[in-house]
């Protein structure tokens, strides 16, 4: 077998790269390469085994470090389709343990496994931690989103392992129906962001307290908003912690007056038993943004716009967690001068900029270990996937 042929097939995938693109820019530029015939025949007999087995090293040497662990694992789960809208085929539940910011396990359900494509998050769930459990790893608790099949199989068959929510998921779905009331009450927009920020600070700031506390700085909001900020019906928290009371002047954003259409309109939603439910189990300090951040990554190794095999969307999803385990305690950069570098980002969901921390680039040294690994098999005529 030629040895740059194999070269360009491995460079490829343990990039991320598109063989199509990549094979394209080559003939373009009268370069003599592989044919993409030629690329699938290495990526299934010699790249694939070689990211899986590489995988379930990694994952074992991360087992072994967690397993000294005194005070049990913090987990982080997510569920993420390989396809936009509801015509998924494959589903990835991914594992983090929050603490370390490792992805720890990923598990992939096919549709035809599972009754219908909603029930594939929950079935990957139950692997995961059943792959967790059967390595002796202590599971202390573990935060998701809201998915109903998760929280009550959690309940009923994980009941020592603590289960909270993660507080983005909580603050989206409560966002939604504030958006909708305004079209009715106008003059709760201006509250709109305050009130979001408030569902943050209530879980963040009581880290110590009881889950009742959380709810108790939740429900002060119905006081705050008609400037009322003593006297809370709670006694848990019987005033707002803020020094004195706020006084709006020029400021667009006025309190609302009691017993007023949009008050009363909004105070029936924030009382809500069901979200009250879910106020009492938000999660104080640990939530699942770096999962959102590593589902991204994985469009990078898998977009959702292509479809691949089992074979080939599993080692996708291996190596992508590979990538962000070698690269999620990167340092901030500094500039010229030494001082810590940020830099200026426009998101899509917000007309404002944020000021973010830059990060020095990302280490592909893995490459070179898979590299490695990927020699040594074919020298040692070893082109299966190993037992072990």
């Amino acid at each position: 077998m030629p040895a740059g042929n194999l070269d360009i097939s491995a460079a490829i995938s343990f990039n991320g790269a598109s063989p199509t693109d990549v094979l394209r820019v080559l003939k373009s530029a009268g370069i003599e390469t592989i044919s993409y015939t030629t690329y699938l025949r290495h990526r299934r007999e010699l790249i694939d085994p070689t990211i899986y087995n590489y995988w379930r090293l990694h994952q074992k040497e991360m087992f072994d470090e967690m397993k000294s662990k005194e005070t049990g694992l913090i987990l982080g789960g997510d569920g993420r389709s390989d396809s936009p809208g509801h015509c998924a085929k494959y589903g990835s539940y991914s594992t983090m343990e929050l603490s370390a910011n490792k992805i720890i396990d990923i598990q992939m359900v096919q549709k035809n496994e599972v009754t219908s494509s909603n029930a594939m998050e929950l079935e990957g769930l139950k692997r995961s931690l059943k792959c967790l459990e059967d390595s002796k790893l202590e599971i202390k608790t573990i935060v998701t989103d809201r998915h109903p099949s998760i929280q009550k199989f959690l309940r009923l068959s994980k009941k020592h392992v603590k289960h909270e929510y993660d507080t983005w998921h909580v603050a989206k779905g409560f966002k939604k129906k504030i958006l909708k009331l305004i079209k009715s009450c106008p003059e709760l927009a201006p509250w709109v962001k305050s009130i979001i920020n408030h569902i943050y600070w209530s879980a963040s700031s009581s880290k110590d307290d009881k889950p009742e506390m959380i709810v108790a700085k939740w429900l002060s909001i119905c006081n705050h908003i008609k400037n009322k900020h003593t006297g809370h019906e709670d006694k848990l928290f019987p005033k707002c912690d803020h020094e004195t009371k706020r006084n709006r002047g020029q400021n667009k954003k006025k309190w609302l007056k009691p017993k007023s259409k949009g008050y009363d309109a909004f105070c029936e939603l924030a009382q809500n038993k069901r979200l009250l439910n879910d106020v009492r189990k938000l999660s104080p300090g640990n939530q699942t943004s770096n999962i959102e951040a590593f589902h991204s990554l994985i469009n990078q190794f898998a977009p959702k716009r292509l479809h691949f095999s089992y074979i080939g969307m599993l080692t996708r999803l291996y190596l992508a967690a590979i990538h962000y385990n070698k690269n999620s305690d990167r340092p901030q950069a500094v500039d010229k001068t030494g001082k810590p570098a940020v830099v200026t980002t426009f998101p899509k969901y917000t007309s404002d900029c944020k000021i973010r921390a830059k990060k020095v680039p990302p280490k592909y040294d893995y490459v070179k270990e898979l590299k490695r690994l990927l020699l040594a098999r074919i020298h040692n005529g070893r082109q299966c996937y190993d037992k072990e």
